[in-house]
């Protein structure tokens, strides 16, 4: 009886490995093709899903309605930071104020959830991401002068009274 011996594609591959680095190899591969059917089972949430923005990008952009809060909005930013949204205070009171609007990042985060810009789960990092960007800052101002304009005068204080001085 002839015995035909059949040689797998990985001893034809690689003939001078272990055993063990073999199986080694096998399931390294296996986890790999794991990983990649688990990605195409459960494709990871888009940036905005897992920030719960409630308020699209959209509607931020072509919040300029109103040209009263828009020009005031203009002229706390112009106040607070001479137009510069890359501007930081160091210590401002014991924080860091930044921004165009020298937002600290726990104020910002309350008005941005409050608003509908972030949602609960936004962590520092992604506030950190958007508190430089000046048509969030605008959207977000806008808002807390049409609904809360006692808060407007206390958040930005000086800059309020120096603009209703003229």
């Amino acid at each position: 009886m002839l015995k035909l011996k059949m040689k797998s594609p990985l001893r034809q591959n690689f003939p001078q490995m272990k055993p063990s680095t073999k199986k080694i190899i096998i399931f390294l591969l296996f986890l790999i093709s794991l990983a990649l059917i688990a990605s195409i089972w459960f494709p990871k949430k888009s940036s905005t899903e897992d920030k719960n923005q409630v308020v699209p990008l959209e509607v931020i952009e072509n919040n300029h309605n109103d040209s009263y809060y828009d020009e005031l909005v203009e002229k706390l930013i112009m106040c607070e930071s001479s137009g510069n949204c890359l501007a930081i205070v160091p210590n401002d009171g014991g924080t860091a104020s930044m921004g165009c609007l020298q937002w600290k990042p726990e104020t910002f985060r309350e008005y941005a959830l409050k608003y509908g810009v972030i949602g609960e789960k936004a962590n520092l990092n992604y506030i950190m991401t958007i508190i430089w960007d000046k048509k969030i800052n605008k959207y977000i101002a806008i808002q807390i002068l049409k609904n809360e304009p006692e808060k407007a005068k206390k958040l930005w204080y000086n800059c309020w009274r120096k603009i209703h001085k003229k």
